[in-house]
């Protein structure tokens, strides 16, 4: 007699009908599990997606109403590139008025200017320290306003009989 081989007999065991009851109930318990487990899975995208559709909707609004709130930013003035003078009319008092001479009188003028002549170079740039050496007796101060530019402030002295407290 001859052997069959592993082929032949996997093959007769798959056609012939079991006779086991209890295997189709197996077999159709493991497909409705299956079934089952798919459509579960299904649902669990469905909800998924929604859900992160969802949470992106959230945070991109989020970051939108976060960038059209702003805080209130504090304005340092800025320093004015003009000088306002507020003027106002001359009193009575302060107004300049002439008179035409009578006869009689008349006006003699001498001239009373004198002539200075200026003699070129002989000039020469001092610094700080030889500016205010020069202005010795009296109290001064160097204020600079600018890289180029300063101004030289007489300061009076205080009275010696004043209340006030010095540092």
């Amino acid at each position: 007699m001859k052997q069959r081989t592993d082929n032949e007999r996997l093959l007769a065991d798959v056609l012939t009908p079991e006779t086991d009851s209890e295997f189709s109930a197996n077999v159709l318990a493991a497909t409705l599990r299956g079934v089952r487990r798919q459509r579960h899975a299904r649902q669990l995208r469905r909800y998924g997606g929604a859900l992160a559709v969802l949470l992106a909707v959230a945070f991109t609004a989020s970051l939108v109403l976060r960038q059209s709130v702003k805080p209130e930013l504090v304005q340092v003035p800025q320093p004015l590139s003009y000088q306002l003078v507020v003027s106002q009319p001359l009193t009575a008092s302060q107004w300049v008025t002439t008179e035409p001479l009578t006869s009689n009188q008349s006006i003699v003028s001498t001239a009373t200017s004198q002539l200075v002549q200026t003699v070129a170079g002989g000039f020469e740039e001092i610094g700080d320290d030889k500016l205010l050496s020069l202005a010795a007796p009296q109290i001064v101060a160097l204020v600079r306003r600018g890289p180029n530019e300063a101004e030289l402030i007489f300061v009076s002295p205080l009275p010696e009989n004043s209340d006030s407290h010095q540092n």
